[in-house]
């Protein structure tokens, strides 16, 4: 869907105030609490030609029971404006899906404190001012349209938006999202000002990902996460901390292996043009990369061995033949 949005509350204060209260440390009472509906999602398409499927707005029912409300994604306590105390997947008979299937939506209520902080937001909700949110959550799959591969991790030649054949007819190609893993929250968003405001579905970098040493692995789950972003799991977090362990030892490894090299290669420069100054040399090789500074050093141990600066060095060539290693700093 485009955005969530807030609706109009019913009446029944008295069911809520039992299951909000399972949420507090105390009994509040009805006057204490301010109670507003919202549908948080729903099985059509959004902005991206991305729709959730059935059995994730199943599953988010219960993974937004006691989710808290913030603005603009903005994962800060002070953020915090309301919370979720109830959900439930609802069926609107009178509306089709972009497919012709039945539409669903998944329906929540929420509450937050009547007090001197909150008494602007709720006098903006009621007015309809504060009226859109969209969600943050976790799901693992998404589903081709066309050949039913997962988007996220699968080669897929289809692209969302585009039209295609399909059983004999043209099709839409989008992607269904579907195994949720977790909900984090939901937001108060302006979607004027922000182009793509509205459910935000992240991807999910695998949960299972332990860091074993290979760089390229991890390479290869860091590009996905950069491209399709993802709120990562302590496990993971913990994962990319001992792979950068590792990184920085590598990085100790690189540092004092490319000082030996430079130094190898300054000392050449030395033998093989001495007309340049010490100053000049270490300016010119701290320039190099390591790449460039193996290419020159093996050029010039070329030139160094080579039969014309052979003749003027105090070893005799079959002497230089078998012991070059003493020119090869």
């Amino acid at each position: 869907m485009k955005e969530g949005y807030i609706t109009k509350g019913g009446k029944n204060v008295g069911e809520d105030l039992k299951l909000i209260n399972e949420y507090t440390r105390r009994p509040l009472q009805s006057d204490e609490v301010y109670i507003f509906n919202l549908v948080l999602c729903d099985n059509d398409l959004d902005r991206d030609f991305e729709c959730f499927s059935l059995n994730a707005l199943k599953k988010l029912e219960s993974l937004f029971l006691g989710k808290t409300g913030i603005f603009d994604h903005e994962p800060k306590g002070t953020n915090q404006m309301a919370r979720i105390f109830h959900t439930e997947v609802v069926r609107d008979e009178s509306k089709k899906v972009h497919n012709g299937k039945d539409y669903y939506m998944l329906k929540a209520k929420a509450y937050m404190i009547k007090n001197e902080k909150n008494k602007d937001l709720i006098l903006e909700i009621d007015g309809g001012i504060k009226k859109e949110v969209s969600i943050g959550c976790n799901v693992e799959s998404c589903l081709c349209s066309i050949c039913g591969l997962n988007m996220r991790n699968q080669k897929c030649n289809h692209v969302k938006g585009k039209m295609y054949m399909k059983d004999g007819q043209k099709v839409l190609c989008c992607g269904v999202l579907d195994d949720p893993v977790d909900a984090y929250e939901w937001s108060f968003v302006a979607v004027p000002a922000q182009k793509k405001a509205g459910v935000v579905k992240e991807a999910k970098w695998n949960s299972h990902f332990v860091w074993d040493g290979d760089l390229n692995e991890f390479k290869k789950r860091f590009k996905s996460f950069s491209e399709n972003g993802a709120y990562l799991s302590k496990q993971c977090l913990n994962s990319i901390y001992l792979a950068l362990k590792d990184l920085d030892l590598l990085q100790e490894t690189v540092d004092v292996f490319k000082s030996e090299l430079a130094k190898s290669v300054e000392q050449l420069y030395i033998l093989l043009q001495p007309d340049l100054s010490l100053v000049t040399i270490k300016s010119i090789v701290a320039k190099m990369t390591v790449e460039e500074l193996q290419e020159c050093k093996k050029a010039h141990e070329k030139s160094f061995l080579n039969e014309r600066y052979v003749q003027t060095l105090p070893y005799d060539e079959g002497n230089l033949a078998t012991n070059n290693e003493n020119f090869v700093i």
